[in-house]
């Protein structure tokens, strides 16, 4: 996934289970973040991945695999 699509689906899904983050994203570059941080971003995300990520048989979708990929990217910022 490029980055810009990562930013995107990032400040999508942060936007709506999270939007206390949204502040602490637009510092990423200069700022690390905590380890808790990154597994609150990470928690948004996998809840994303329940909300619209999963087809009838609870197999990835095509969006529930940008955001499996989204979980590991964040992991490592």
């Amino acid at each position: 996934m490029a980055s810009s699509q990562r930013w995107r689906l990032l400040f999508e899904v942060v936007g709506k289970h999270r939007p206390d983050l949204l502040p602490r994203l637009a510092s990423i570059p200069e700022l690390s973040l905590s380890i808790e941080e990154r597994e609150q971003l990470r928690n948004a995300i996998a809840d994303e991945l329940l909300d619209s990520g999963l087809d009838e048989s609870h197999e990835h979708n095509a969006r529930g695999r940008l955001l499996e990929d989204l979980i590991d990217w964040v992991g490592h910022l």
